[in-house]
């Protein structure tokens, strides 16, 4: 047809070193291409492209590096021709060793250029004219929804322009919602539905679960001619009345918006009139539940499906994990390095290594949290990267404070609070579920928590029976778990730094202080046998939680903690290691002890020895001559501890070649232990 092109390249601008002579050979070997040179990437140019260059062509050649992966229209271009064409029409040039970044698994499965092929692009070339000779008519020429395709409740436009990666999450759901049914291989009229398909989006607070949502709607929009119809559920904890009168909410919003007919007063009629017009829809439909609340059985929770089982098909987002039955789970965890570093740095670009590093240290002190790499990205616009860092690494600052108050409108206009967003779920928990979490804020993100320190941490501030306080540590975790606020693994539970801050700033409380000052015991006495090398295996998992517990040296009992955890490492050979923890202990002792104090100078002499074993003698010797000297003057020249502190230094002067030092202070210990003893 007039107009048409043989193939539609899809490629990302850093690779068109490889995209130029592969489009010079394609010519050259009579193969019409269509090109997008400008690589725009708003919404609508993405659209347009779609429209004007990928419909007037038989198969969408997809350059697909790794590069690729980063580019939001080439995501678009394929998932395009992926609904009209199915895999068929699509032909992957992968330039990359591995094939690991390719996305859907069935395009990784029939790669149809590998690194090798790009040393010929002529060879190459000519391997795809002979593709595309078999292959009839153009995309545009294959079924796709009607012009005036039905959306409720979400605009078909207005896709959000800081949308950045979920590339696997997103062709996770279209696999699921089309597992087993037609719209896998092309998206037809003829009412068939595309599989049972039900599934589920879920994951914490802020992750971007709607923000997913719509960008499949938008992106996968022509798998579903049916239509698209969005429904609110609300969120939250919602018992059975409840769901049911919101449902009824939709339901009447739904009807309105198709100009049914039926009974105001009588819930069935308006039931009945819905199940029937989507009963009635020109193909598969796309039913969406947006934020699903907890609390709900099996039974209320499917209410929310699709009424009809021949055409539709429901995804639904929410924070619970208490329905694994009645859809696949899509679990939503943080995004990806530099996914989020792509978020944070859209509006205004690192000016030089300095501000490059200080972006990736935001995105990690924010553990990649999508809503809160959202906000802080209009902090740095008008702050800068040194500022909103400095302020994220402050423990008194509630993290994203102020971004709260700034005139932004968020994408599916999502509070704006990075507190009030954990305190929906955090605010419905009972004491069990928030003393896990506070035990946690006290505790390293991020990292498993295993049950068994979570009880011992409960027995030492409560004193119930192991029995009570390992079942209640059981139902604590399963609680938080059940609302997203922490991930359930083999090795414990794993609570997200940001939930981590809001616990520790917003329920900052005597309980919260009880439990902290427990898990310093606990720790502590786990550490105490470190000096058996046997018992390291166990002790490795608790080392960062015992980092954090330590963090800040307040307490004499902290202190105590950070000998041991120096303790670990000078017996593990890792004396660098031990040097820092001995010196911190150090420091906070003369704190919080004073200078002379009995365990001031044992933590001086455990951090000589160290020093010593490090080959700094002359270090060692100054801090032993030190505690010989406090010791003399406090305790007297005959006292054990003082005759110890001479032999100790009486060994670092030998060490030294100092054999006459050592000697007078070895005869000084002998004659005063004959004496005395």
């Amino acid at each position: 047809m007039p107009g048409s092109f043989d193939v539609f390249l899809s490629y990302a601008r850093v690779d068109s070193a490889l995209a130029d002579p592969l489009v010079q050979a394609l010519e050259r070997a009579g193969v019409t291409v269509w090109r997008d040179t400008e690589q725009i990437e708003t919404f609508r140019a993405i659209r347009q492209a779609i429209d004007e260059g990928l419909a007037r062509s038989k198969v969408l050649l997809a350059l697909y590096s790794r590069a690729y992966t980063e580019r939001r229209a080439c995501d678009w271009e394929l998932a395009a021709a992926f609904i009209a064409g199915g895999p068929d029409r699509i032909l992957v040039l992968n330039p990359e060793k591995g094939a690991d970044h390719i996305q859907p698994q069935s395009l990784r499965e029939q790669k149809f250029a590998n690194p090798d092929d790009f040393g010929d692009f002529d060879a190459l070339a000519a391997k795809i004219k002979a593709r595309v000779a078999g292959i009839d008519g153009s995309f545009g020429q294959l079924p796709k929804p009607a012009a005036d395709q039905e959306w409720f409740g979400l605009s078909p436009k207005g896709a959000a322009q800081t949308f950045v990666g979920r590339r696997g999450e997103l062709w996770q759901v279209h696999g699921a919602l089309t597992a087993g049914g037609s719209a896998m291989v092309a998206p037809t009229t003829t009412g068939l539905r595309p599989g049972d398909g039900s599934t589920m989006v879920r994951g914490l607070g802020g992750m971007g679960k709607t923000l997913l949502a719509e960008e499949y709607a938008r992106r996968f929009a022509a798998a579903w001619p049916g239509g698209v119809f969005w429904l609110k559920a609300g969120g939250g904890d919602a018992d059975g009345p409840i769901s049911e009168s919101r449902l009824l909410d939709q339901y009447l919003a739904l009807a309105r918006a198709l100009t049914l007919s039926f009974d105001p007063a009588e819930p069935a009629s308006l039931r009945k009139a819905v199940e029937t017009a989507m009963a009635a829809r020109p193909g598969p439909y796309l039913w969406v539940v947006d934020d699903l609340p907890h609390g709900l059985n099996t039974e209320q929770a499917r209410a929310w499906f699709a009424p009809t089982v021949s055409l539709g098909c429901t995804l639904v987002t929410t924070r619970t994990r208490t329905l694994n039955d009645i859809a696949t789970p899509v679990e939503l965890a943080e995004l990806g390095e530099d996914e989020a570093y792509i978020l944070l740095t859209l509006d205004r670009q690192p000016k030089n290594e300095t501000e490059t590093k200080a972006a990736r240290a935001i995105v990690e002190e924010l553990g990649r949290h999508a809503l809160a790499v959202d906000l802080a990205r209009h902090l740095v616009r008008i702050q800068g990267y040194g500022k909103v860092l400095a302020d994220l690494r402050n423990p008194g600052k509630e993290a994203l404070g102020l971004a709260a108050k700034l005139s932004v409108e968020l994408p599916t206009g999502h509070e704006k609070s990075i507190a009030q967003t954990f305190l929906r779920s955090i605010q419905l928990l009972d004491g069990n579920g928030l003393d896990a979490l506070r035990v946690a804020a006290h505790l390293a993100p991020h990292t498993p928590i295993p049950s068994e320190l979570l009880t011992a941490i409960r027995m030492q501030a409560d004193g119930p029976t192991a029995e009570q306080a390992e079942e209640d540590a059981v139902l604590a975790m399963d609680k938080v778990a059940a609302r997203s606020l922490c991930e359930i693994t083999d090795a414990g539970y794993v609570v997200h730094a940001l939930v981590c801050r809001t616990m520790a700033l917003r329920y900052a409380d005597d309980r919260s202080l009880a439990l902290k000052q427990a898990g310093v015991t606990v720790l502590t006495r786990l550490f105490r046998q470190a000096d058996d090398a046997r018992n390291h295996p166990r002790l490795v998992p608790l080392l960062p939680h015992a980092h954090a517990a330590s963090e800040v040296l307040e307490t004499a009992e902290q202190a105590d903690l950070i000998s041991w955890v120096a303790r670990y490492y000078y017996a593990a050979g890792l004396y660098l290691a031990a040097k820092q923890h001995y010196a911190r202990e150090l420091e906070a002792l003369r704190r919080i002890l004073g200078p002379d104090h009995s365990g001031t100078l044992i933590s001086i002499g455990n951090l000589a020895t160290t020093l010593s074993d490090l080959g700094d003698l002359l270090g060692a010797r100054n801090l032993q001559q030190q505690v010989l000297e406090t010791r003399r003057r406090i305790l007297g020249p005959d006292h054990p501890d003082t005759l110890i502190s001479m032999g100790n230094l009486a060994g670092t002067l030998f060490s030294q070649g100092d054999l006459a030092g050592a000697r007078d202070l070895q005869q000084q210990t002998l004659e005063a232990r004959r004496r005395i003893l």
